[in-house]
């Protein structure tokens, strides 16, 4: 018999990812030319000082609401603080290039986000009919 935490963890990853694929697709309906970010929150990230619960290195004002208020002061239109859209490519690098220095990768403390995925362009019954999502890793934005 597999084992069963396993099988709990996959519903809840395919739960995840069907959400966030009905999020995508009403995005997608109106801004289908758009480049966007879609990034899977780490809670640890923000928890790394116990005394301080919700901030990065226990500094108040170093939290999830803080990256997605710069996200959006930055262009970014946020859907459900997961799917993050700009009005265009060099706008999301911009942004991207310009993150406060905390929100990166550091040393023995976990990421602030498990994934990040920069999808540059849906096309929703494109050419020959089919649906076509150009998407590519974006975890170096966090992580380097």
């Amino acid at each position: 018999m597999s084992n069963p935490f396993e099988y709990i963890r996959n519903r809840v990853q395919q739960h995840n990812i069907n959400q966030l694929a009905r999020i995508c697709n009403q995005v997608s309906k109106k801004f289908s030319d758009m480049p966007a970010i879609v990034i899977q929150w780490n809670n640890g990230g923000f928890n790394d000082v116990p005394i301080s619960p919700n901030n990065r290195n226990g500094i108040a004002g170093q939290n999830k609401n803080a990256i997605i208020n710069f996200l959006t002061a930055n262009g970014a239109v946020n859907y459900h603080d997961t799917v993050f859209l700009f009005r265009d490519g060099p706008a999301l690098a911009t942004c991207e290039h310009n993150l406060p220095q905390w929100v990166r990768h550091q040393t023995a403390i976990p990421d602030v986000c498990t994934a990040a995925i920069r999808v540059n362009c849906i096309t929703v019954k494109g050419l020959c009919g089919g649906s076509r999502i150009e998407f590519e890793p974006f975890d170096q934005a966090f992580n380097r």
